[in-house]
């Protein structure tokens, strides 16, 4: 027996989020690598030994670890509390970075298919790539964290929070290099253990 069927779509190539999904993820990976540059900084203006090029291969963890046990050394009382508390703050930022970053998205059933007609009436190499590697709108998506099992941030109303926390943190701790530098060095405003000559 012989079972004759018409395929009119089929799942192939590679379905993205839409493209102002894909943007702001970006943004947050942009706004996270600007975190970690604002905490080597920190480190090299308060006199950590490694060069900055060597501070900036190290992943964020690493850096928030190394940036706690500099302030703890070098700082006390209200001054190390701020610094602590900016600490957090971008650890907090960088987690939910984390989140975006490691978040599984996935399409299937019908919104993730491909119309055999489309796939027949691509006419260039470059319309067959647009086509397995498209932005799909659709709210079939699903998201999932690995570590916490529930579903990770998929909406631009999830996605810009975090974006502009980590903003924020970068401000932060921009501001927090020129007062513990001026600190450190200056003595002003109190807070070092020991003031160093420049």
């Amino acid at each position: 027996m012989i079972v004759r069927f018409a395929l009119s779509s089929m799942v192939a190539g590679h379905a993205y989020p839409p493209a102002e999904i894909s943007t702001e993820i970006g943004r947050i990976t942009i706004a996270a690598t600007r975190v970690d540059r604002e905490l080597a900084l920190n480190l090299v203006a308060i006199r950590h030994p490694d060069p900055l090029e060597e501070l900036l291969k190290r992943n964020s963890s690493r850096l928030l670890e190394i940036a706690e046990r500099r302030f703890e050394e070098l700082f006390e009382n209200d001054l190390l509390e701020s610094a602590l508390q900016d600490l957090a703050t971008a650890r907090s930022a960088l987690d939910y970075r984390h989140s975006v970053a490691h978040t599984i998205w996935n399409l299937s059933g019908a919104p993730a298919a491909i119309s055999i007609a489309d796939l027949a009436g691509a006419e260039s190499d470059e319309a067959m790539d647009h086509l397995l590697r498209r932005d799909v709108d659709s709210p079939a998506w699903e998201t999932l964290h690995p570590k916490s099992q529930g579903a990770g941030p998929q909406s631009l109303k999830e996605l810009r929070p975090i974006r502009a926390n980590l903003e924020h943190a970068q401000e932060d701790l921009q501001a927090l290099r020129f007062k513990l530098a001026s600190a450190l060095f200056s003595g002003t405003p109190p807070g070092a253990k020991q003031v160093l000559v420049p």
